[in-house]
């Protein structure tokens, strides 16, 4: 019985150009797509860098309201200061005061450098790869159209 009842296959028939249509906005909607990611990963390496820059701010802020506690602790108060007619203007003692050495500074300056090359390299990678994707289904939608 199996034998002579054999498997019929249905076959629907789809007019030359609306599959050709069809094919275009499927490869038009995976181009938006793709779009979309390339914004949204631009987004997320914005909202890092937004992030480190809150963060590198708030620790200078910190730093700062520091740097002005221990001035005004060693202020003398208003009441004991005698201004003599003549003065000169000097510069304190360096031997005391706790200055940052400028290396320092060079230092977290070229990690900063070093960090936003990485971060952009990274992105721009993502981007070529998306970019290539995005040509190829260019090249599949100029071939069909």
């Amino acid at each position: 019985m199996s034998n002579t009842k054999k498997k019929q296959i249905i076959h629907i028939g789809i007019n030359h150009e609306p599959a050709i249509n069809a094919k275009k906005e499927i490869l038009m909607s995976e181009v938006n797509l793709l779009e979309v990611i390339k914004k949204i990963r631009a987004y997320s390496a914005l909202r890092k860098r937004e992030f480190a820059l809150k963060n590198k701010l708030k620790k200078a802020i910190t730093t700062a309201r520091t740097c002005m506690a221990k001035t005004e602790q060693e202020l003398p108060d208003q009441n004991e200061i005698k201004i003599p007619k003549k003065y000169t203007l000097t510069i304190g003692d360096p031997e005391q005061e706790k200055a940052i050495p400028i290396e320092k500074f060079a230092k977290e300056e070229a990690i900063e450098k070093i960090e936003k090359v990485r971060e952009k390299t990274i992105v721009k990678e993502k981007n070529r790869e998306i970019e290539e994707e995005l040509e190829e289904i260019r090249n599949k939608l100029a071939k069909l159209g």
